[in-house]
């Protein structure tokens, strides 16, 4: 806009105008530019204070200015401001003639919001003589109600005409001097709803890209689809280019910002829901408590004032406060239920818990009026429910005789047929049930409670060990299959976390005790995999990350920055194109990196800010089409290198071919057709993928059909072959082994070999069995998987161990009655070594502890200087802490350790040196 200036100033044309100013009824130009400025000021400030704006900030007029923000047109009044002042002050007379365009408020108003009336200049710019000397020098570009006229280099003729036609409305709008200078640039009305538009654009970005983090999953997905639904709207409106489409774009943004802002102001986070149930459950506490009360002080009200009371009424009045006290109970039980529960939505417990209230109303209600003659009518519905809630307390003592009669029942072997956790779960189960049901029934929407929702309940407690086992294998599919499908929705090494998160936990799982172990396992597991994204995951947030790239501008930033550094002589266009995907790739990684799914809008566009230059440096990391070439040239030196007939000893040759033509063709600009050798490779990678999955097809042919533990070796073998093959070669489409299943069945018949080994050998133990035979047995028995164990058989390992413990006895007696004997000692200069010997079986010493004094008989302290790692070297050499003339005294000790506990020798004699 300050470019109008350069024309302003070198017409010098003096124009005839009304002057709105003080000085302007003088007929003569003001000589000071300083009550000019001032005039001007004065316009300029009765224009800000002639526009209205509305609550929201937005002009408040009845056209199309309406959709201007005050933000918008005080920085246009501020532009154009700025340019006149610096016109009023560069000007050597006539200061008032360098503002004549804009000298009332309706003029200034006219040229802000209409266009700069640059048109009163077309008569004057056509009799400039260096546009008459030479006019091709000069692009015009001319438009009349938006639409251009000129927009290619004009020459006088052309102006001429429009003047002589006497053609109204036409405005210039942009006038270039040399195809470099821009002269005149008048923003129209079309230019500031372009402003605005940008403006409420960002403003519907934001809105569109909320934080849901603190949502529950339920007002998530309700609130996203609500943004996929806006979705459309934004994407048509942010095509806009013109005054129409321009207005009705804003109108659409700022319908969106509105819809959300409601949608989000009307949908509670998880906080918000939780508060609401709290305050929901602290009311209904409070109604049942007052309510409860009242009743019970009308109710002894009665008792005391009646004339005559009924033997039934005698009786309840005994029990009245219990009886009030246990309704009492059940509304809060209920209440509880409703809070803790975890099939239910906050908004679900808030809806329940306002029935809760009203039915807590009716229970306690005590009628005092006329026509309730006894107490049955006045009581209304607190008797009624009180026997409900009498045939729930005689069901609940129902529940628990069946309970305790399964915990009890045994199989004909004398095992429990049930499994005492399973009863007592599903007791639990029982109980809420009546609860719920008795709530119901107070409630009047259920029919009468019976025993049959106890024993439907209760009869379908599984057996023993079948029920617990197979809710572990249950549960083992639940965090390995669907959507926690490692090798379906993983990929690198989050596809090795995951496998490693459920490695551990099928190895928990298996040897939990309890369903409720299992559960909190299982819980853990799925809470650690979801802070891992899977492939769907990071694909959404690469595409929402693209979004924001652009949304931003920085995708219009890349490009320019490109053509700045790099430009396009020697470069081709597809690697323009590449660099920009691999530039905007640096700020996708950099997003996926933080592992969070959630990632709001906020966070999203910090992480692209800050990795702006990190990026930057991706872009212009590119190579000429001259540098590819020779790139590519060296990928088909190594391909042609590369023999006709493969064999698996060139692998590695021609991996390291494929894994440079990848590494080429990853670079920006680089083309699969610019390895000419291609097809070689393509059929070398083929050869060595059929010869490498032969091979390990040989090898698992080559397994026995009978397998024994002596099968081991070839088993892992070919399993260590196999997984070796598919790390290689899965990406590049190989052919796996087709006879997998034949590895599978032998891997289980190891295993079921093994099983059957380590039962034959722990159970040939005997009484007195040799520590060799109890090597063994341990061995065999740690060799097995989680599940082998867990079937081996309860007694055989309490065998097992039992030798163990025989075993450890008479290797800790061993050592205990080991002797230590002082052999040998000598001095050095800085050094004294001892030595010793023993008497007795010393065959099961881990090791040797030496202790230090200075005294003979105290001052050893608590902890060996030096403990031997190899129980064969029975000598020490101190080097450390020797101070000369010195005398030092050292004991000796042996031990053995068992279970993390140690156990010692007698402490040998004591030796002495005098350092030196």
């Amino acid at each position: 806009m300050k470019k109008i200036l350069t024309v302003l100033l070198a017409l010098s044309v003096v124009f005839t105008y009304t002057v709105g100013t003080a000085f302007a009824n003088t007929g003569t130009p003001s000589k000071d530019d300083a009550e000019s400025l001032a005039a001007f000021q004065k316009v300029v400030a009765d224009v800000r204070a002639s526009i209205g704006y509305d609550g929201n900030g937005y002009m408040s007029t009845d056209d199309d200015g309406q959709y201007l923000s005050k933000a918008v047109v005080e920085a246009a009044i501020d532009e154009m401001a700025e340019d006149y002042e610096l016109a009023i002050a560069k000007a050597t007379n006539n200061w008032d003639a360098a503002w004549a365009d804009v000298d009332t408020v309706a003029k200034f108003k006219a040229e802000l919001f209409e266009g700069y009336a640059i048109w009163h200049l077309g008569p004057e710019l056509v009799n400039y003589k260096d546009w008459n000397s030479d006019p091709n020098a000069y692009y015009v570009f001319v438009s009349k109600d938006g639409q251009d006229i000129i927009n290619t280099p004009t020459q006088y003729d052309t102006l001429a005409a429009l003047k002589k036609a006497n053609v109204e409305g036409w405005i210039i709008y942009k006038v270039v001097y040399s195809e470099e200078q821009n002269c005149v640039d008048s923003p129209t009305y079309k230019s500031l709803l372009a402003d605005q538009f940008a403006i409420d654009k960002e403003a519907a970005d934001e809105a569109l890209n909320p934080d849901l983090r603190e949502y529950s999953e339920a007002a998530k997905a309700k609130i996203r689809a609500k943004i996929d639904e806006l979705m459309s709207t934004y994407d048509s409106a942010s095509s806009a280019n013109d005054v129409d489409t321009y207005v009705e774009a804003i109108k659409a943004f700022r319908n969106i910002v509105s819809t959300m802002e409601e949608l989000l102001e009307n949908t509670n986070t998880s906080t918000e829901d939780e508060e609401d149930v709290a305050e929901e459950s602290k009311d209904a506490l409070q109604v049942v408590d007052e309510v409860s009360a009242q009743f019970l002080e009308d109710a002894q009200n009665y008792f005391e004032n009646a004339d005559l009371l009924t033997n039934s009424e005698l009786a309840k009045q005994k029990t009245l406060n219990s009886d009030v006290s246990r309704m009492i109970t059940l509304f809060e039980d209920q209440i509880d239920a409703i809070v803790s529960s975890d099939d239910l939505t906050n908004a679900d417990k808030a809806d329940q818990l306002v029935v809760l209230k009203a039915v807590a109303k009716e229970t306690f209600a005590f009628k005092t009026a006329a026509g309730a003659d006894n107490l049955n009518d006045r009581a209304g519905e607190f008797y009624a429910d009180l026997a409900i809630l009498d045939s729930a307390d005689v069901l609940n003592a129902y529940a628990k005789e069946v309970a305790d009669a399964k915990k009890a029942e045994r199989n004909s072997d004398g095992t429990l047929k049930y499994d005492p956790t399973d009863v007592e779960m599903y007791y639990e189960i029982a109980i809420e049930t009546l609860a719920g049901n008795a709530f119901e029934r107070v409630s009047g929407r259920t029919a009468a409670l019976n025993k049959n929702i106890v024993d439907n309940i209760m009869k379908n407690v599984p057996e023993a060990d079948y029920a617990l086992e197979q809710y572990k294998e249950d549960q083992i599919d639940a965090i390995t299959e669907g959507t926690y499908d490692s090798k379906k929705w993983y990929k690198g090494e989050r596809r090795d976390k995951v496998e490693a998160i459920q490695a551990k936990a099928e190895e928990d799982i298996l040897l939990a005790e309890t369903k409720a172990d299992v559960d909190s396992i299982v819980k853990q597991a799925k809470a650690d995999m979801d802070a891992i994204l899977n492939i769907k995951e990071i694909g959404d947030l690469e595409r929402i990350t693209d979004q924001r790239i652009k949304a931003l501008g920085y995708e219009d930033m890349f490009d320019k920055y490109y053509d700045a550094v790099i430009g396009s002589k020697g470069y081709s266009e597809k690697t323009r194109t590449d660099a920009i995907e691999d530039a905007k790739q640096v700020m996708k990684d950099a997003v996926v990196a933080t592992e969070d799914a959630e990632l709001p809008r906020a966070e999203i566009d910090k992480i692209i800010k800050d990795t702006y230059n990190d990026a930057l440096a991706v872009l212009v990391d590119v190579n000429s089409d001259a540098e590819l070439a020779e790139l590519a040239k060296a990928v088909d030196t190594k391909i042609e290198a590369l023999p006709t007939i493969v064999t698996i000893d060139d692998k590695d040759a021609i991996l390291d071919a494929k894994v440079s033509a990848d590494e080429y063709l990853d670079l920006a600009g680089a083309q699969i057709t610019d390895i000419k050798n291609r097809t070689k490779l393509n059929n070398a990678m083929d050869d060595l993928m059929y010869l490498e999955s032969k091979a390990v097809r040989d090898m698992i042919r080559a397994l026995p059909t009978s397998i024994d533990v002596d099968d081991a070796e070839a088993i892992q073998a070919a399993r260590a072959a196999y997984d070796a093959l598919v790390d290689t070669y899965e990406d590049y489409g190989i052919n796996l082994p087709s006879n997998i299943e034949t590895l599978e069945n032998a891997e289980t018949a190891l295993e079921a070999a093994r099983l059957s080994d380590a039962i034959d050998k722990v159970s040939a133990l005997g009484s007195d069995p040799t520590e060799a035979e109890v090597v063994a047995a341990r061995a065999a028995y740690d060799l097995l998987s989680i599940r082998s164990k867990l079937k081996f058989n309860d007694e055989l390992y309490a065998d097992l161990l039992k030798a163990e413990a025989s075993l450890s006895v008479n290797v800790i007696k061993s050592v205990e009655s080991l002797k230590i004997v002082k052999n040998h000692s000598e001095a050095g200069k800085g050094w004294i070594k001892i030595m010793w010997s023993t008497v007795g079986d010393d065959s099961h010493v881990d090791g040797y502890e030496i202790y230090r004094s200075t005294k003979k008989n105290s001052g050893y302290g608590t902890k060996p200087i030096f403990t031997t790692k190899n129980p064969a070297n029975k000598w020490y050499k101190n080097t450390a802490g020797l101070k000369k003339g010195t005398r030092y005294y050292y004991k000796v000790r042996a031990f053995v350790e068992i279970d993390g506990q140690k156990y010692y020798s007698d402490w040998s004699n004591k030796a002495y040196r005098i350092a030196k």
